[in-house]
């Protein structure tokens, strides 16, 4: 089995792109053209529609594709046990992850990790919480970093809870306040993720209802936190993400009081890559602390 044109394949539909694919992977741009063009004559069918803006999964290629991701995760899985049997801890790990966990828990966890397995190349992977769960559903990442939500088909390893607040501006008449009450928001120009971006943050919109009087969407929460600063409106982020910004918005609890519980999700422990379990356990160990 040729892995390689596996891997230009998985690359070409992540990136949208066979030039973007054959940059990241070292390839001119027709050695990739011609190893998807051997793996539909091989199949039988089209796996990804060209057009002049970039390639897409066909339907076809969208039933093919998780099955060709899990492929190339037995791969490096194999890769990596015959490593062990080495001596030597080598591999890659894909990690599917929020930005608020990216930016505030990871550099300290992986800084450690790699001191002890500098052979093993992580790779991040940003999302909301239903690209997460998609992303390791469909084997396109290895384990995600994310709320619970959902635990159907996977494995849960908690770390850690997380509220949710109201983000105000400094100068916002309730930014002092011991609490914030969600029926204010009725009365507030709001600045929300979509929906289906942060599953948890929606559940506070659900309670808002159809009161909620929407002013801007981002789905980038550091966006989201510049335009409150600026008197654009007021939020609901988790307070992980407001981490570094105490100066420039008011967290208040809210009432009642919502949480996120953070943690990893795999599809299975007992059966994940050497490296995998080496990352789940300097994160129940770091991140713990």
């Amino acid at each position: 089995m040729d892995a390689k044109k596996y891997e230009v394949f998985r690359a070409a539909v992540e990136y949208g792109s066979f030039t973007k694919a054959a940059q990241m992977l070292g390839y001119t741009q027709s050695a990739v053209t011609q190893m998807i063009n051997a793996m539909e004559k091989e199949f039988g069918f089209s796996l990804l529609m060209r057009k002049r803006t970039g390639v897409s999964l066909t339907e076809e290629g969208r039933h093919m594709f998780p099955f060709i991701c899990e492929i190339l995760q037995w791969e490096e899985k194999i890769r990596q046990e015959a490593a062990r049997v080495r001596g030597v801890e080598e591999g890659e790990v894909r990690i599917g992850v929020f930005t608020s966990v990216a930016v505030h828990w990871l550099p300290k966890m992986l800084k450690e990790f790699q001191k002890h397995y500098p052979g093993v190349r992580v790779q991040l992977v940003e999302g909301g919480s239903g690209e997460l769960e998609e992303w390791l559903k469909e084997n396109q990442v290895d384990m995600i970093f994310c709320s619970r939500g959902a635990s159907v088909g996977r494995e849960w390893i908690p770390l850690a809870t997380d509220p949710i607040v109201a983000v105000l501006p400094v100068d916002h008449k309730d930014a002092k306040k011991r609490e914030f009450d969600v029926s204010w928001f009725e009365k507030e120009g709001m600045v929300v993720s979509p929906k289906e971006f942060d599953s948890d943050v929606a559940n506070v919109y659900k309670t808002i209802g159809n009161k909620m009087n929407v002013k801007f969407v981002s789905r980038d929460d550091y966006t989201i936190i510049s335009m409150v600063a600026n008197g654009l409106g007021v939020s609901v982020l988790p307070r992980l993400v407001l981490e570094g910004f105490e100066d420039k918005v008011a967290a208040v609890p809210l009432k009642p009081a919502y949480y996120r519980e953070l943690g990893i999700a795999v599809r299975n422990l007992e059966t994940a890559s050497l490296a995998v379990k080496r990352v789940v356990e300097y994160a129940k160990k770091i991140l713990k602390e």
